[in-house]
């Protein structure tokens, strides 16, 4: 694999995961912002309500008098929430006109800070008194602040909407909490894809560095081929001449340069080899499991976001429902009930003016209030105004001898009204709890058993000491809360796909850099085989040879000469393929091409290797309407004597070889056909590799430096030709060359 296309992947991946990483921080910043902007509202409403409340009850009354509020008639045909806003709006206005009591922005800070906390929102809280017309600010808790830099502002709440006077909360640099809640994720994530990347470039570093000394290395046996040409080629005229001292000075001098330079690669590979070499099975195994871990981290992180807003909803449409039983179920039973009417009267005399207001008011309207009192609305789970009116009605209720019964399954057709309203279809169970023990008492699903997966709202109390309490079940809800992140999902799968695919390359440059650690080796040993060897056995028969110890021998002295012969041949043909090779990549070839007649040139092989071979031989020769080729004639013998070598070589005992030409399709086409050890499928696409070679080296104890296929195949790419190779493992190889007509 090349190091360029992993790095150009590696870094592709690093930046697609970095633009995914801010998609997601801009997602869950978004999300955990709405949800914010959720908090703040209802906190902000909460705490305005309560500074009114707090002002109403500080007003000077006199003895026997208390002031409730009175629902202002304009506002009947809103909802709920708007008519207590509005009411409260009114009541500060009252205290300003009435009573000239301004309203404390002070006080509205600290009681919503104190909320805020409470929903672990801990920033700083700016309260503004603003000109709604013209955005003017007229007073603020803290005047030296500028509102425009990362703020959250909520709705403005009037207290004067006649002169468009309101107070509005602004939450400073809330960013800043909601980066809090995600970096450790975003830092496990970015520290993850570090590891990763830290080891693929370490790895790819370590690659490179094998590679260049490879290169070194073959660059050092090219010219040592190239300078042991010329003196090999003399040594068999020398060898005639019987001039053993200098066959020997020369073999010396020639091993001397093998040996240096076999020196020099040894010391290369032991360089390498002691490193501080990273552990990429360690580091493969860690980046995967943290990417798995991580994946999991994400989910959770990405679920609990999407249930938290999910359940904020679930929550309102279940406090909406509480409110509709309580207000259209319970309280018309109340209203009829004969007990409402033991009230006092209202005082005649002594009234301050707001409650003279509301008396007036209730005069008027004619409501069902007969007395005008105080009342704090205090509630200990600090839930919303919806639910603190639905408690305050239930309280009164409640107060009965004979109370209204609470109507479950009322509740439960409400609450699946607004679910189906908001496309939630999911089962619904409503129960009503014993507290603290949560036993149910009433259900509308008796049978129904409240598991792990399903989402359960918070609890609301039916009485005064909450001993009794309603809760809803949402049954598995994991899908709906799902879907609205699926883009993320996505995103985030693509991601991980992208982490796990630079794991992969990971492993495979792992695998990459093994390989080439073996292969320099085995470098390293065909250098010592293909050189050395051949040199000793040359040096020692020109020392045996020159002593005349076996001269008398005749037999014995004929066997060493065949020998040096052999060697000496097996290095000059070594030399000419490096020569060749070296040629073809500088792009210094010239071939002399002529018409060689094919049979008189496959039979001399066929003789040659038939006295050379030391186990029997069979050769086959076909000749197909084709008696000659158009080639460079030492090529094409040094080739085709290649892969006779090969097919002699990696056999069994009895060797068949076949050698077929023919002519088809415009090209000359020579076959050379074996019963050999034949070559993997796996290992076929890699033979023609430079320095390859196949296992069946291995299993034929057969040595060679593996260049003599790349030298065919690189031969006939120099005549336009091409070679291909077909095997079976343990039955046959078939190599075929193709030579354009």
């Amino acid at each position: 694999m090349r190091t360029r296309k992993v790095t150009i992947i590696t870094l592709v991946g690093l930046t697609l995961t970095l633009i995914l990483q801010i998609g997601g921080l801009f997602y869950a910043y978004r999300s955990n912002m709405e949800i914010m902007k959720l908090t703040v509202k209802k906190s902000f409403s909460i705490a305005f309500y309560e500074t009114i409340d707090n002002l109403v009850n500080q007003l000077p009354y006199p003895d026997g008098t208390t002031v409730t509020y009175i629902p202002i008639k304009p506002y009947a045909d809103l909802p709920a929430d708007e008519q207590n806003l509005r009411g409260n709006e009114y009541l500060a206005r009252i205290l300003k006109t009435e009573y000239g009591v301004e309203f404390p922005i002070d006080e509205l800070a600290v009681v919503l800070k104190k909320k805020l906390k409470q929903d672990h929102i801990d920033s700083e809280v700016v309260i503004n008194k603003i000109d709604t017309k013209t955005h003017r600010t007229l007073a603020s808790t803290n005047p030296a602040f500028n509102r425009s830099i990362g703020v959250l502002a909520s709705e403005p709440f009037f207290i004067d909407r006649e002169n468009d006077i309101a107070v509005q909360a602004v939450i400073v640099s809330p960013y800043i909490l909601i980066l809090k809640k995600v970096s450790l994720l975003y830092l496990f994530t970015f520290g993850l894809m570090t590891i990763v990347i830290y080891s693929i470039i370490s790895q790819i570093k370590l690659i490179i560095r094998q590679q260049q000394t490879i290169k070194v290395q073959e660059n050092s046996f090219y010219a040592l081929a190239g300078n042991m040409a010329a003196p090999v080629s003399a040594i068999p005229a020398k060898m005639a001449q019987e001039q053993w001292q200098e066959i020997e000075n020369e073999s010396n001098t020639l091993l001397t340069m093998t040996e240096e330079t076999l020196t020099a690669a040894r010391e290369a590979t032991q360089r390498n080899q002691g490193k501080k070499q990273r552990s990429s099975k360690a580091l493969s195994i860690l980046s995967l499991a943290g990417t798995f871990l991580l994946l999991i981290i994400w989910i959770v992180f990405l679920y609990s976001t999407g249930k938290e807003a999910f359940a904020h909803k679930i929550n309102t449409y279940f406090e909406e429902a509480f409110l509709n039983e309580v207000s259209y179920h319970q309280f018309p039973h109340y209203m009829a009930s004969k007990e409402k009417k033991v009230i006092l009267n209202f005082p005649e005399t002594g009234l301050t003016p707001f409650a003279q207001k509301q008396k007036e008011e209730a005069i008027r309207t004619k409501a069902p209030v007969t007395r005008v009192y105080v009342y704090h609305i205090y509630n200990s789970i600090d839930a919303n105004y919806t639910l603190r009116s639905a408690l305050k009605m239930l309280e009164a209720i409640n107060s009965c001898s004979t109370p209204a019964p609470f109507s479950l399954h009322h509740m439960d057709s409400v609450f699946i009204t607004y679910l189906q309203e908001a496309g939630i279809t999911n089962p619904v169970c409503i129960n009503i709890l014993k507290y603290p023990t949560f036993e149910t008492e009433e259900s509308t699903r008796p049978r129904y058993t409240t598991g792990v997966p399903d989402l359960i709202t918070r609890f609301i109390p039916l009485n005064n000491d909450s001993s009794k309490v309603v809760q809803a079940a949402i049954s598995s809800p994991q899908l709906l809360i799902l879907k609205p992140l699926w883009p993320l999902l996505l995103s985030l799968g693509l991601m991980f796909i992208l982490i796990v695919g630079c794991v992969f390359y990971q492993v495979k440059i792992t695998f990459l850099q093994r390989r080439l650690a073996q292969f320099q080796k085995d470098l390293t040993y065909a250098m010592m085989h293909d050189m050395k060897s051949p040199l000793n056995s040359i040096l020692m028969g020109a020392h045996i040879l020159g002593t005349g110890r076996i001269n008398d021998n005749p037999v014995k002295k004929e066997r060493y000469l065949r020998t040096m012969s052999d060697e000496c041949e097996h290095l000059l043909t070594l030399s000419n393929r490096v020569i060749l090779l070296t040629q073809i990549e500088e792009d210094k070839l010239q071939l002399h091409k002529e018409n060689v007649d094919l049979e008189p040139l496959i039979d001399d092989l066929i003789e040659k290797f038939r006295l050379k071979a030391h186990k029997p031989v069979e050769f086959s020769k076909v000749f197909h309407r084709c008696q000659s080729v158009y080639a460079d004639a030492f090529c094409l013998r040094e080739i085709l004597s290649n892969l006779i070598d090969n097919a002699i070589k990696y056999s069994h005992e009895e060797v068949k070889i076949s050698i077929v030409c023919e002519e088809e399709n415009s090209f000359i086409k020579i076959k050379v056909h074996d019963n050999g050890l034949g070559i993997p499928l796996k290992e076929q696409s890699k033979i023609f590799n430079k320095f390859e070679r196949a296992s069946a080296n291995s299993r034929s104890k057969a040595n060679g430096f593996g260049l003599g296929l790349n030298y065919v195949q690189q031969v006939m790419v120099a005549h336009n030709g091409r070679v291909r190779v077909e095997s079976v493992e343990n039955k046959f190889s078939e190599f075929t060359l193709f030579f354009p007509v």
